[in-house]
């Protein structure tokens, strides 16, 4: 039996929920991304970096273990503050959110890291996505982050192949030739 633990990073789940096949070329093909894409990371990281909340912990690394799936969930919340009863997450992003609710594979990366802070510290925590346009709450939901966990797992440990629903979002994606 393999004992080495799978690593995942809330970051890398987020690409794995908007796309399993982009995700999957992303770390087979190794190709690097389009310059647009590049330039809007770099400027998401700026932004991270430069975002100050008072009484805020920002972008500090957090570990925990997911035994049932033999993986390790490892990631940096944007910002989160402790107060005596929860925690408050806010995760940011540089672009508009939908009108309604959030983005699926925003909240799951918020999912992601809720459980991270749950995990570390033993309380509730309240979820909110700062897109450039609104705030959104999204409810703590565990059941529905461990089938995503639980399906990012089988793929990368090659038990499930990935799979892809066309959208629009294809029209932007480098892998349309790769792409079945």
């Amino acid at each position: 039996m393999n004992d080495k633990k799978i690593i995942i990073l809330p970051s890398e789940l987020h690409k794995f929920v908007f796309c399993q096949k982009q995700f999957y070329f992303d770390r087979k093909l190794k190709k690097k991304p389009p310059l647009k894409r590049r330039v809007l990371i770099f400027i998401g990281k700026i932004k991270h970096y430069l975002y100050i909340k008072r009484g805020y912990k920002k972008e500090h690394l957090l570990k925990a273990e997911i035994p049932q799936l033999n993986a390790m969930l490892i990631g940096r919340p944007d910002a989160y503050r402790i107060e005596e009863d929860m925690i408050l997450l806010e995760e940011l992003k540089n672009r508009n959110g939908p009108r309604n609710g959030a983005w699926d594979s925003d909240a799951i990366q918020a999912l992601a890291y809720a459980y991270l802070l749950k995990e570390n510290y033993g309380k509730n925590v309240k979820i909110v996505i700062v897109y450039k346009n609104r705030k959104v709450e999204v409810p703590y939901n565990e059941t529905l982050l461990m089938r995503h966990l639980n399906d990012y797992v089988a793929v990368v440990s090659g038990v499930k192949h990935p799979t892809a629903e066309k959208s629009g979002k294809c029209r932007w994606c480098q892998y349309q030739a790769e792409c079945e």
